[in-house]
């Protein structure tokens, strides 16, 4: 299962930097449009995962594991599930065998990524415009030296905070984004 969401997050990096990279390049990229269209994928599934969820959770769980059940379903929805459930004191907090969303914190990290990442796409194009000119295309030598950098920073985030908090680093956007 740990590798697996890793591999999710290549594959879904990598579709996602191609659409940001093609729009940027013909000049027609749109943080609105860009954004509607991760909620247009995203939410209709979330929401019935959570329908679905909250209607089971309601008949089958006591009061105290509803309420936590509640917390993790608007962390969920609003993609900060990852700092929720890093947030579980584990001494108090239900196991997670009986935590129904866990499995959310991994969209939260994919979509907290889909914040930062077209805005460092973005500057990097701007700062290749203003060195060669407004319309010149996103080089792959510019691509290949943001794509490292940030990988470099994100990695040794990850091993620093891994050697020191393994479950932080694991619910990490930061150290997860390499």
């Amino acid at each position: 299962g740990f590798i697996g969401v890793d591999v999710f997050f290549v594959i879904s990096g990598y579709l996602i930097t191609s659409i940001i990279l093609k729009d940027l390049n013909r000049q027609s990229f749109s943080f609105r449009e860009f954004y509607e269209r991760r909620v247009r994928r995203i939410f209709p599934a979330l929401s019935f995962v959570i329908i679905i969820s909250s209607v089971f959770a309601w008949v089958l769980l006591v009061p105290s594991s509803f309420q936590e059940f509640s917390a993790s379903a608007i962390a969920s929805l609003l993609f900060y599930s990852n700092f929720y459930f890093l947030s579980l004191d584990s001494y108090t907090a239900e196991p997670s065998a009986f935590r129904p969303l866990l499995h959310t914190w991994s969209l939260a990290v994919e979509e907290q990524f889909y914040v930062v990442w077209p805005l460092l796409l973005l500057g990097s194009l701007w700062l290749v415009r203003r060195r060669r000119g407004a319309t010149a295309a996103f080089p792959r030598l510019a691509l290949f030296g943001v794509l490292v950098v940030f990988t470099v920073l994100s990695l040794g985030y990850g091993i620093l905070r891994t050697s020191s908090d393994p479950t932080g680093a694991y619910f990490s956007t930061p150290a997860r984004a390499w």
